[in-house]
């Protein structure tokens, strides 16, 4: 007797039922592929019940209750996989990933060839976009087989769903995704599937890159200035004054209500004369250009000239202490209510699409940085007219920028952020919570998502 531990347990995905006829020679060419899993995964089918209770009145009165099964109800299944990005030299070194099948059930209802069905490819990047799902009501169906090596089982599961796919990003881990759905059944087949990999089935790529969390980035833009006012970019002309034996206090005209007075530090010359001002904080809602007065210092005369202003989008970028982006497509299964009978699933339908998530990141003091993004939409929710809608840009680079570096970057250009909320821990910090947004409700560009590789496999 032997006994499957999880440990040894391998994950085949295939986009076929009757038999693993890929053909190996290539990661597009093959319907079956080994998927490298973490610790943790899980299957499992439960039953559906009806309780029928009797519950009489009277001296002698009758009480008891039976149980039926009634339905047998979808499989659901989770597992955890690394994110990784290679170059395939057998596809003339165009980027792809280890689970790229796993994004195709995500996005679309029908096998990519990496031409389409949400899946494109070249030797820049690999793409994947929500265009094809948009339109269906199914997504692709899958085949996964649980292949347990020191027993022989493998248990198969069928017309397996891709329902969600969450991303984590904590700074002192490897960049790794969660992957949940459901699947009409579930059986043991056997100790003999897979056999060969080459002709069976495509092995997963050993020498495809990990990505490290520490080097993820984040820009945010926004256009919350463009629609409250205008933040100072620039200073006037400087009337130096003299006399100035310290640095004098730079006073900025107040901003309109629900604006944010801009600040900044001056500076001054050995003779002690003001010689200009570093802004520090641009402010909010100003509609005209500020001046500057200065006080203390021990000199007199100095001042600045109306300042120039920009209402038009600001790039927030600060580093990431954690976070999280999670893709849920609503799925739920449908399964009949027939009396007398065991029923069993139909099939699947999909619901409406979420994409949403949190950052979380240090309390800086940049007016570009985490306290800048807290004041500029806390002034705009406090403006006589606020945005209904608090609209960024994200760019998430996991793994970061670096070129010719393995990474993935996450795109939403329309993404309602909450108000960051406060943690007060040893060292201050923030939490904002997202959701990706379409441009209309028949959208399909809430996310694009591209890998890029580095190693060639």
């Amino acid at each position: 007797m032997a006994l499957s531990l999880s440990r040894n347990a391998t994950l085949y995905l295939s986009t076929v039922e009757s038999s693993w006829d890929g053909t190996g020679s290539s990661l597009k060419d093959a319907n079956t592929f080994e998927i490298p899993i973490l610790d943790g995964f899980s299957f499992s089918q439960a039953t559906g019940t009806q309780n029928v209770t009797l519950n009489e009145a009277g001296t002698a009165p009758r009480r008891g209750q039976k149980i039926f099964n009634t339905s047998l109800e979808p499989v659901d299944w989770s597992f955890t996989t690394y994110v990784r990005p290679f170059k395939d030299t057998a596809d003339s070194s165009k980027h792809s990933c280890t689970e790229a099948l796993l994004w195709n059930g995500l996005v679309s209802n029908a096998k990519s060839d990496y031409t389409g069905n949400g899946l494109s490819n070249d030797t820049t990047d690999l793409s994947i976009d929500f265009e094809t799902s948009e339109a269906a009501n199914q997504l692709l169906k899958m085949y996964g087989y649980f292949r347990f090596s020191d027993s022989g089982l493998t248990y198969k599961l069928s017309k397996m769903c891709v329902t969600s796919a969450s991303i984590d990003f904590d700074i002192d881990g490897i960049a790794q995704i969660s992957w949940s759905g459901y699947a009409s059944a579930m059986e043991e087949v056997g100790v003999t599937y897979p056999d060969t990999a080459g002709t069976d089935f495509v092995a997963a790529q050993t020498d495809a890159d990990f990505i490290l969390n520490r080097l993820s980035t984040v820009s945010l833009s926004s256009d919350l200035d463009a629609a409250t006012g205008g933040r100072v970019t620039a200073i006037g002309s400087v009337t130096a004054g003299s006399g100035y034996t310290s640095v004098p206090t730079a006073v900025f005209t107040a901003a309109p209500t629900g604006g944010r007075t801009a600040k900044g530090t001056a500076t001054i010359s050995v003779g002690g004369a003001v010689t200009g001002v570093t802004i520090t904080d641009g402010g909010a809602g100003y509609t005209t250009g500020p001046t500057i007065s200065f006080t203390g210092g021990g000199g007199t005369g100095a001042s600045v000239a109306a300042c120039t202003i920009v209402k038009t989008a600001v790039t927030y970028n600060f580093a990431l202490t954690g976070g999280n982006v999670t893709i849920d497509n609503g799925i739920t299964y449908v399964t009949p209510e027939e009396l007398g009978k065991i029923n069993t699933p139909i099939d699947h339908q999909v619901g409406t699409r979420a994409i949403s998530g949190n950052f979380t990141a240090y309390l800086d003091s940049s007016s570009t940085g985490t306290k800048g993004i807290y004041d500029d939409m806390k002034t705009d929710l406090d403006s006589v007219a606020p945005d209904a809608t608090n609209s960024f840009n994200i760019d998430l680079n996991i793994g970061g920028t670096v070129a010719g570096e393995p990474q993935v970057q996450f795109s939403m250009g329309q993404a309602h952020f909450e108000l960051p909320t406060i943690d007060t821990s040893d060292v201050m910090g923030v939490t904002m919570n997202f959701t990706a947004l379409e441009t209309d409700f028949a959208g399909e560009d809430e996310l694009t998502i591209n890998y890029k590789g580095k190693t060639v496999t």
